[in-house]
């Protein structure tokens, strides 16, 4: 998913809640409240930030979009268990709901 993500996009990662937030300037909160318990700090999980304008149809450099996607990971298969779409409809990203699925 990692090479699909980043051959198509220019996403970034973060496999720590709290470093997410920082880079964001938003109130440090728990990723159970950030993704309404259904994601918790037990599970394996990475988020992933969209936020560079080239990854929104019609946007420019002026426009501070950014999408986020929480996807989480069973360690052992590598395999995506569930994830959460926090950000607003993005046409450029539909394709990676298809992918996950």
């Amino acid at each position: 998913m990692v090479k699909y993500l980043n051959g198509k996009y220019r996403p970034k990662y973060f496999k720590n809640f709290k470093e997410f937030c920082t880079s964001l300037n938003i109130p440090n909160q728990s990723i159970d409240d950030y993704t309404d318990d259904y994601v918790s700090e037990n599970d394996n999980y990475v988020v992933i930030l969209f936020n560079d304008y080239r990854d929104f149809k019609g946007a420019n450099e002026n426009d501070n979009f950014s999408d986020d996607i929480v996807v989480c990971y069973d360690k052992d298969t590598n395999k995506i268990t569930k994830y959460y779409y926090t950000g607003l409809d993005n046409e450029y990203l539909h394709d990676i709901d298809a992918f996950i699925n």
